[in-house]
């Protein structure tokens, strides 16, 4: 009796693959590119470190990823810059109308500070009466 060989291992491949299913695969861990990632909210940036964790990803997924981080950055350097203007454009408008209302102050706060001057001189004189009277 002949034994046909089998010649791509089929037998064999699927008993390792039975095996296997016992091991537990562990994949690298591929931290985001986000605000969160250590390696780029470091005080010094370490490119090797940066490509050792990215050691398992090819340089053209690499550099999309590094393209959509940048976009992403930008936007959001677009949104920041945004919301500063709206604020500044509301805060003038908002000042717009306070002209008369700082006018309508000027006259009570410059009685306010006559009265306080004519306390201070008397204050004064009484402080020079009673030094000189001892």
């Amino acid at each position: 009796m002949t034994t046909v060989e089998d010649p791509f291992q089929l037998t064999r491949l699927a008993n390792e693959l039975n095996d296997s299913d016992e091991v537990d695969h562990q994949l690298p861990d591929l931290i985001p590119l986000d605000h969160d990632n250590p390696l780029l909210t470091a005080p010094i940036f370490d490119v090797e470190q940066f490509l050792l964790s990215r050691s398992y990803t090819s340089l053209l997924d690499l550099r999309s990823e590094l393209r959509d981080y940048l976009a992403a950055l930008k936007s959001e350097l677009v949104q920041l810059i945004n919301d500063d203007y709206e604020a500044f454009i509301s805060l003038s408008t908002d000042m717009k109308d306070e002209g008369p209302r700082l006018d309508a102050l000027k006259r009570p706060l410059g009685s306010i500070r006559d009265e306080i001057l004519v306390r201070f001189v008397d204050y004064s004189m009484n402080i020079l009466l009673f030094s000189n009277a001892t």
